[in-house]
């Protein structure tokens, strides 16, 4: 594989080498555990761990008005992603939180956030006519201290602090994936007292929409480099028909596709996040970007556990862990189905724009 570290910046460089550090001394021995047994102490003391090295406040706003740290967050989302899915999508929450209450303005102080002593959870949501809002996974949502809801379709923003009197927030005991994430299903009833919201611009609601899809995308790519190299240690010790397995063609050819996996979604998560970080705001080629890293990712995990054979479908192996977190990856916030038409959507417009701008040079249009 290429080496990447030949085309980071140094401040990319360092961010990697930071939280690979805490990635293997922190995480990877208690990864399987806190996946088994989501303790909420032990996470707050990884959580706490994680902000003394910059992870838990990642995002700022730009005097533009767009989000700077965008490689810091997506780099050290990949990486934690790698030991633990759940506890990286739990950080990418928090991070959301605190970028969305920075725009609100509000007085609530960000240090303890920073700092890992409280955490704050996104929460994407729809408003009820009965003034509910409600959510379906809100990764973090265990005891956090503050919840934001950005709400689906509409340029508005609340958020509480816990506890409040209109907030409800249940544990989901049983996920099929993002365990160590301690997600949870959270209601919030607009007439209670203690209830803020925020008027933000659409503009800012799809920087949102846009950083949650390119950080979720980085998780998925976490995970298919977890497949490929504890695919590829095994298939260099199993000894099968002759010979050891990684000198079969086809599981060359599934290790091959998860290398195609990784270098395909960091391509595009590259560009989309170029894009945003220079002002131009595509939601749809960030959807499209955490599609495609979601879709390796999947196919990775089950590749590995073809790699494996029957020890594939054991938690020792670690594959089934990876296909049960890549899925959450296709299904969260929604439906991969739901975001693909919300891209088709939005497509017909854009590319007739592209078409007019660019008709005097390309006859032919696209």
């Amino acid at each position: 594989m290429d080496r990447e570290d030949e085309i980071l910046t140094e401040e990319e460089r360092a961010v990697l080498e930071t939280v690979s550090e805490f990635r293997k001394k922190e995480l990877e021995g208690v990864a399987l555990e806190i996946d088994e047994k989501p303790d909420p102490g032990r996470i707050s003391t990884l959580f706490r761990n994680a902000a003394s090295i910059g992870l838990c406040s990642c995002l700022g706003k730009s005097d533009s008005g767009f989000p700077e740290g965008l490689s810091e967050l997506t780099f050290g989302l990949r990486e934690i992603a790698y030991a633990s899915c759940g506890f990286a999508v739990l950080l990418l929450s928090h991070n959301l939180a605190l970028l969305a209450l920075e725009e609100s303005r509000d007085e609530i102080d960000p240090e303890p956030f920073a700092a890992g002593e409280k955490r704050a959870v996104y929460a994407t949501c729809v408003k009820n006519e009965d003034g509910v809002l409600r959510t379906g996974i809100v990764p973090g949502g265990w005891d956090a201290h503050a919840v934001v809801f950005h709400v689906q379709g509409e340029p508005l923003l609340y958020y509480a602090e816990n506890p409040c009197s209109g907030l409800a927030i249940k544990k989901i005991d049983n996920p099929l994936g993002l365990r160590s994430s301690m997600p949870a299903s959270i209601r919030l009833d607009l007439s209670g007292a203690g209830v803020k919201s925020c008027e933000i611009s659409l503009k800012f609601s799809e920087i949102l929409e846009s950083v949650l899809m390119l950080g979720l995308a980085s998780v998925a790519v976490g995970i298919t480099m977890r497949a490929y190299d504890v695919s590829r240690a095994y298939a260099k010790e199993r000894y099968q028909g002759g010979d050891y397995i990684i000198e079969h063609e086809q599981m060359r050819i599934y290790l091959g596709e998860m290398v195609t996996g990784i270098l395909s979604s960091e391509a595009l998560i590259s560009y989309a996040k170029n894009a945003l970080s220079k002002g131009f705001v595509s939601l749809s080629m960030c959807r499209a970007a955490k599609i495609l890293a979601s879709r390796f990712a999947m196919s990775a995990a089950l590749n590995g556990v073809q790699i494996h054979g029957g020890y594939g479908y054991m938690r020792d192996y670690g594959m089934e862990r990876l296909m049960r977190d890549a899925k959450y990856c296709q299904s969260y916030p929604k439906s991969e189905q739901e975001e693909i038409v919300e891209i088709l959507e939005n497509f017909p417009d854009k590319i007739s724009v592209v078409r007019r701008a660019g008709s005097n040079k390309c006859r032919g249009g696209l």
